[in-house]
């Protein structure tokens, strides 16, 4: 197939075999057939050359020769292919199981036609899939068998019995290792998944710094979908601001400026999200935080939580002070809060590429 047809010309049976873009499980049955049927048929052949009717040479040139081509397509147009190829692989245990009165349940290649099919089903789908397969073979073995009353010739010969074996030998061998370079390849995917979770983890981590950590939590735990929408509810939202901050501006440098402003923020993040808060935004040296979204402990719950968080703020820039006298900076600073409870618009608001989860209305200008 050209490499400019797309998977669902393929689905739909458009192009040439043999192609990579068909379900793994279509090509390595396809290969199965192609490869394995041909060889199948020769041991057949010289099972039933001595007695076999003319319907019986149709049956193996349509089994060795047509259904590994006429199962592919039947299977690429199919709207589920891989269903439709378990399907096909139940039909081949009828041909299969077809095969040993026909053949006179000659030994060997009986029980090298049971043993090619056994592997096949219980590779595709396990031992529950291998054991149906197996009770449709007998089955399809059992109802001619008894029908026509074939007579039992467990010796086909030297040349068949010799090439029976020496194909059985090579199939498991070759079965074997399939098996190996599928392990190889399972260790090789799980060490490239796991490398593939760790680097997401990371940049996970680190996208989670521009979330509030409940926003985050929410997200990767499936509880919100990040889609434009938004809902009312009872909100107690607080905002903080550093009183005095714009003429400091003025009289520092910009590094020293930005160190005091991350301590500051940093100080005051630790302590919302101790009391629950879900932080907004940070403008400038001001802080927005709520409370009641997208956890809460209750309307009064709520409120108290953000008082608490307030007061342990207050109480907590004492600290700072010093410790932005010691970095030169001789100005008290002191911060002003206001805080307002009442119903709120949340939820995400924005474009389709980009969105900003925050809360709006009277109550929040309020605040």
């Amino acid at each position: 197939m050209t490499s400019g047809k797309n998977e669902s010309e393929l689905a739909s049976g458009n192009g040439k075999l043999g192609t990579d873009k068909l379900p793994y499980l279509l090509r390595q049955n396809y290969k199965f057939r192609q490869f394995g049927l041909p060889i199948l048929g020769i041991i057949i052949g010289l099972t039933i050359a001595d007695f076999a009717a003319l319907e019986l040479w149709v049956l193996l040139v349509f089994h060795t020769g047509v259904w590994p081509i006429l199962a592919l397509q039947m299977a690429k147009r199919a709207k589920n292919p891989i269903r439709f190829e378990h399907g096909n692989m139940l039909f081949e245990a009828i041909i299969c199981g077809l095969w040993i009165p026909f053949m006179a349940c000659a030994a060997l290649p009986s029980a090298l036609i049971v043993l090619t099919n056994q592997t096949n089903l219980i590779s595709v789908r396990g031992v529950k899939f291998g054991i149906l397969g197996l009770g449709v073979l007998i089955l399809a073995a059992a109802v001619p068998a008894y029908v026509t009353e074939v007579q039992v010739v467990l010796d086909p010969g030297l040349a068949a019995n010799v090439l029976a074996g020496i194909t059985g030998l090579f199939y498991m061998g070759t079965a074997s290792n399939v098996a190996y370079h599928v392990r190889l390849k399972v260790v090789s995917t799980r060490k490239r998944l796991a490398e593939s979770e760790a680097s997401y983890a990371g940049l996970a981590t680190k996208l989670a710094r521009y979330l509030s950590p409940q926003v985050y939590d929410s997200i990767f735990a499936g509880k919100t979908d990040v889609q434009l929408k938004t809902y009312r509810k009872k909100l107690t939202v607080f905002f903080s601001d550093i009183k005095g901050f714009t003429e400091l501006t003025d009289s520092m440098e910009s590094e020293a400026l930005t160190s005091l402003l991350n301590s500051y923020l940093d100080e005051m993040s630790s302590i919302a999200l101790k009391h629950g808060g879900t932080i907004d935004k940070f403008i400038g040296d001001a802080i927005m935080v709520f409370f009641g979204d997208p956890e809460s402990r209750g309307d009064k719950e709520d409120a108290l939580a953000c008082v608490e968080m307030a007061i342990e703020m207050r109480e907590q820039i004492k600290s700072l002070r010093l410790r932005w006298r010691n970095s030169g900076v001789t100005k008290p600073l002191h911060i002003r809060v206001g805080i307002n409870s009442g119903h709120c618009t949340v939820g995400n608001f924005g474009s389709e590429s980009r969105m900003d989860y925050t809360i709006i209305g009277g109550q929040v200008n309020m605040a």
